[in-house]
């Protein structure tokens, strides 16, 4: 009789411990499956050599002015278009002056070049792409600019660190909504932003 409950308490302390090691083995495999499937959910893109001939003309205008380094140059490329190009979509954002007044007043004190140099490095990324009317589409960088970044991939993640700081990032991160600078070319070739939008605006 005390062979058979000495048997019977080996095999309860042997399922218990059967069934911890199982948890161990499923919570440890289990874990990193979430992740990697969240890791690599990627944001769509578009090649450049797909561009609209107005879209790309557009572009590679606004790169080779930017890359002059004078955010004087830069007006001229703004004032191509019927409208000029939305610099700030902040309740503060003065629409009738023109928008290279704003971007210099956004470069943190490099007379425009701070700007000049997010322009270039934004239109250097892959693009995405957003109906706005019928038979006009919206061309906009980067292209994970209307993407949620909550659970980014690797290769999201390093092209969105080539635009934002450290602490940017972990906030966009938290609010999936990507905060920096974007900018917007429709098919015709049209300017329409460069700006940073999800911007939270205080309420004080």
């Amino acid at each position: 009789m005390k062979n058979d409950i000495y048997r019977s308490t080996i095999n309860v302390d042997m399922i218990k411990r059967l069934f911890k090691l199982c948890l161990a083995v499923f919570l440890l495999f289990y874990s990193p499956a979430i992740s990697m499937a969240h890791e690599f959910d990627c944001a769509i893109k578009s090649n450049v050599a797909d561009l609209p001939e107005l879209v790309a003309k557009t572009r590679q205008d606004i790169i080779e002015t930017a890359q002059l380094g004078n955010m004087n140059s830069m007006l001229e490329i703004a004032e191509q278009s019927e409208v000029w190009p939305v610099p700030d979509f902040g309740p503060e954002a003065d629409y009738q002056e023109p928008p290279i007044y704003s971007w210099v007043k956004q470069s943190q004190g490099t007379e425009g070049r701070y700007i000049l140099a997010q322009m270039i490095e934004i239109l250097s990324l892959p693009h995405t792409i957003k109906p706005l009317t019928q038979g006009v589409d919206l061309y906009i960088w980067p292209y994970f600019a209307e993407s949620n970044l909550t659970y980014p991939c690797t290769e999201d993640i390093i092209d969105l660190l080539r635009i934002v700081s450290p602490t940017e990032y972990k906030t966009i991160r938290k609010t999936g909504k990507y905060t920096g600078y974007q900018l917007a070319i429709s098919t015709d070739g049209t300017w329409h932003y460069f700006a940073r939008k999800n911007i939270k605006v205080s309420d004080e």
